[in-house]
């Protein structure tokens, strides 16, 4: 047989309810699933109708401009006439660039995190110590860039 949870554990009250009226409230919960399952379904129903309606009108689209010669004819040769290698090449290009922007923000987030624990701690030791100028994030003082 269940205990009740003591009174801290159930925020400083204990639940002044009858086993009859807990296993009827689990029984209306139990029996009111159904409507979060009702949700559940139509919420897939939208996503699916949503799909089928986008390729429908892709498809209205491509018939509407089939033996036209339009803009997107050309982009369509255009991209045809590119070559695989240098594709991957800007690709990979684009990707160290990102890859960087990436890493440098990582280091400076770092820095920025570690830099107030150092200084105090710099400070504890000598409370004369002057600063190098850095700016919180480790890039040069602003006022040193133009010497």
């Amino acid at each position: 047989m269940a205990t009740s949870p003591p009174a801290a554990a159930s925020g400083g009250r204990r639940d002044a309810r009858t086993k009859e009226q807990l296993l009827a409230e689990i029984d209306r919960l139990k029996s009111s699933g159904w409507i979060e399952q009702a949700g559940s379904t139509a919420r897939t129903v939208v996503r699916v109708a949503g799909v089928c309606f986008v390729a429908y009108m892709a498809k209205e689209a491509i018939r509407e401009l089939a033996g036209r010669d339009t803009t997107a004819n050309i982009l369509v040769e255009f991209l045809a006439s590119i070559k695989v290698s240098v594709a991957i090449a800007w690709g990979a290009a684009a990707g160290g660039v990102a890859y960087g922007y990436y890493e440098r923000k990582l280091r400076k987030r770092a820095v920025h995190k570690l830099t107030a624990r150092k200084s105090e701690l710099e400070k504890l030791l000598d409370p004369t110590r002057s600063s190098s100028g850095l700016t919180h994030t480790g890039d040069t003082n602003p006022e040193d860039d133009g010497k």
